[in-house]
Parts: C-alpha cells; structure tokens; sequence
C-alpha cells in the first residue's frame, strides 16, 4: 500500500464485490465543503477504483496501483474520468475506440 494509506472510514464497499474491507489512498487536497477524493483498493477482489467517480484502474499512476494481470492501463472509464467528463465522456472514448466509431 502507498504511503498515506489507510482503511476506509468512509463506509464505501467495493464496486465488484460488494466488500467492506477497503484500503484508501487520499489523491488530493480537501476542497472548500471539506471532502476531498481518494482511491480505493479492494482486499477481497484487488479492484482498484475512485471513490467519487466509480471508476476502476487497472493501474494508477496517482497510487501507484498496478494490477499485473491487466496490462498496466486504465478502463476507458478511467480515460473518461481524467479528461473530467464523468460517464458520458467514457460512452465517447468507447464509441471513438471502435472501429466502426459506434459501441462496441
């Protein structure tokens, strides 16, 4: 786990497996309302996931987070959420990686 890690206090379960048994790494400061985001890692499944947006890595270069199996990037969902757009912006990087440019 990074440094600065620590077990969940938000009450979050896992996004595939529905485990409580979270570590969490804080990705930014608190805005102004005091919340701040953070990256979950699932002890149970491994998933990887942002604890706002629902989006699950397979690797994090925020965490570090790397899951050796997946080949080392990030869901088109995790695209999506980097470019600040939330799940609209994941059904267009899905849509613009087809090759026929619709859903695949």
């Amino acid at each position: 786990m990074a440094a600065g890690a620590a077990r969940a206090a938000c009450g979050c379960r896992c996004i595939r497996c529905k485990s409580a048994n979270l570590k969490s790494q804080r990705i930014g400061p608190a805005g102004a309302d005091g919340y701040y985001d953070m990256h979950h890692t699932c002890g149970a499944c491994n998933a990887h996931f942002d604890h706002l947006e629902g989006v699950v890595f397979d690797a994090c270069d925020v965490c570090g987070y790397d899951n050796a199996g997946a080949g080392g990037h990030a869901t088109a969902d995790a695209a999506a959420a980097a470019a600040g757009s939330g799940p609209a912006a994941a059904a267009a990087a899905a849509a613009a990686a087809s090759p026929s440019g619709g859903p695949q």
